[in-house]
């Protein structure tokens, strides 16, 4: 009796695994991620498909908060007046606010560089180019702030 329950478990197993039915195909995806509605009649065999490239979402543009505008408006003007310690604790405070601002590293790398910390303000652009994906203009000023403390600390 087991024997028996046991072959007629297995042909249930292998009917299973070598049925010939229809193969599903992964849906396409269309160039705007939104999920094509599958074909209601029956599926071609032999039609062309079309593969998009994926790209990733645009990253928004970083909006500060008014207490870090208020914050980089106070650095600017201490760093105008040659208090480069004062500017740079301003900026490191704004940092603690928001410390993703690819902007406020930016600024704060400048006033590493003007006080001759030069590993810190390479440190500190490096860190902003990481965050400043899809920013060509900040990642460029970024790479002036490197090679200048570059330069500078080979002297």
């Amino acid at each position: 009796m087991r024997i028996l329950f046991i072959s007629l478990f297995l042909l249930i197993f292998l009917q299973g695994c070598l049925s010939t039915g229809e193969r599903h195909q992964p849906a396409p995806v269309s160039e705007s991620g939104e999920k094509p509605v599958p074909p209601t009649g029956p599926v071609e065999r032999d039609r062309q498909v079309e593969v998009f490239a994926y790209r990733a979402p645009e990253k928004p543009v970083f909006q500060p908060s008014r207490p870090v505008l208020a914050l980089v408006d106070k650095a600017e003007a201490q760093k105008a007046g040659g208090d480069l310690g004062g500017a740079a604790a301003t900026l490191e405070r704004a940092l603690r606010i928001e410390p993703r601002n690819p902007h406020l590293l930016n600024k704060l790398a400048w006033v590493r560089l003007d006080q001759g910390r030069y590993g810190q303000a390479e440190s500190l652009a490096a860190k902003s180019n990481a965050l400043a994906a899809g920013s060509s203009a900040l990642q460029q000023d970024n790479q002036r702030v490197i090679f200048s403390a570059r330069k500078a600390s080979v002297r």
